[in-house]
């Protein structure tokens, strides 16, 4: 997509497009349109066959290991990669219960050199801006599940040429209102590192 293509697609998506809320034990939402919606918006029926080589980390619960996926269908493995624990309904494969790459990876600078890259500039929209929860059981169960996942993967982390950090922190899972506001912390904190991005490029 380009850029301004980008921008429309992210100002018209809606929480009701992507979320599709379930009467579940295992789960508040399903993940299925998640995937769908996806699946509108890339033009390959294939990992394997998108342009820039692109790999999705997954959590596999029954190995209890970090997957790399290279091939498949695209909106399958973001419904994957997205399931958060105790939110969104695990996926099944295989005999395999699979859920989000960020139980051990939070931001995946391990795969991007799996993957060949030589600099990596790593996104951290997760770790470092985490702040004490308003005192329910649910906001507990996901504020500790943030915190041991960043403590896990704060090495790897640390492991990236360059990180981006945006100061941004959304007032909900369902603030779709705010996204302006994302998009601006996310421009204002890569420019705040633009120097050091510039001089990767001429070691």
């Amino acid at each position: 997509m380009s850029l301004a293509k980008i921008e429309a697609t992210i100002d018209k998506v809606d929480m009701s497009d992507i979320a599709d809320f379930v009467v579940s034990s295992k789960g508040l939402v399903n993940g299925k349109r998640l995937s769908d919606w996806i699946n509108t918006q890339v033009e390959y029926d294939d990992l394997a066959a998108l342009p820039i080589p692109v790999a999705v980390t997954e959590t596999n619960l029954t190995t209890q290991e970090t997957v790399m996926i290279r091939s498949g269908n695209p909106g399958h493995a973001v419904q994957t990669s997205s399931t958060i624990p105790g939110a969104i309904v695990p996926v099944h494969n295989q005999g395999d219960i699979l859920l989000n790459g960020g139980v051990f990876s939070v931001v995946p600078v391990y795969t991007a050199r799996n993957l060949g890259a030589k600099k990596v500039i790593g996104v951290d929209i997760y770790c470092h801006n985490q702040t004490a929860p308003e005192i329910s059981a649910s906001n507990i169960t996901l504020a500790a599940f943030r915190m041991q996942s960043c403590r896990l993967s704060q090495d790897e982390l640390n492991s990236a040429d360059v990180v981006i950090a945006p100061t941004f922190e959304p007032s909900s899972s369902g603030a779709f209102d705010e996204k302006s506001r994302a998009i601006k912390a996310g421009y204002l904190a890569t420019k705040e590192v633009m120097p050091k991005i510039k001089a990767l490029l001429v070691k």
